[in-house]
């Protein structure tokens, strides 16, 4: 906390006051904000490979959680759909994949494995 008092102190920012190390965030936060700091985090697209395309997951994946696929889907312009319809392009299918695979065959959604994912990636 010294460290970090002594770091904002040297770049202007003091701040009074107890409350902890809560209190003394919440303070640095609203400082930078107000000194026009931009405080959102935008994830840039690597490429637009997966573009218009929409992908469902299912399953257990070895390599990565959901939400990691998901982000990567996304990082390539891609969307993530909870549910498969006509206008899935791919179901990315893990172990122990049920309905969503079920329905996916049954609509002709190109369904991808893990590893076929991760070369798509590449």
């Amino acid at each position: 906390m010294r460290r970090e008092t002594e770091t904002l102190n040297q770049i202007g920012l003091v701040f009074e006051g107890g409350g902890g190390k809560g209190a003394y965030q919440i303070g640095a936060w609203k400082a930078l904000k107000e000194a026009g700091v931009n405080m959102e985090h935008e994830e840039e697209m690597i490429d637009n490979r997966f573009d218009g395309k929409i992908f469902v997951l299912t399953g257990s994946l070895e390599n990565y959680t959901r939400k990691e696929a998901g982000d990567l889907i996304e990082k390539f312009g891609g969307k993530v759909s909870g549910s498969v319809s006509k206008k899935t392009d791919y179901l990315l299918a893990g172990e122990d994949a049920g309905s969503k695979l079920t329905k996916a065959q049954s609509l002709g959604v190109q369904i991808i494995s893990e590893e076929e994912f991760e070369e798509m990636c590449k």
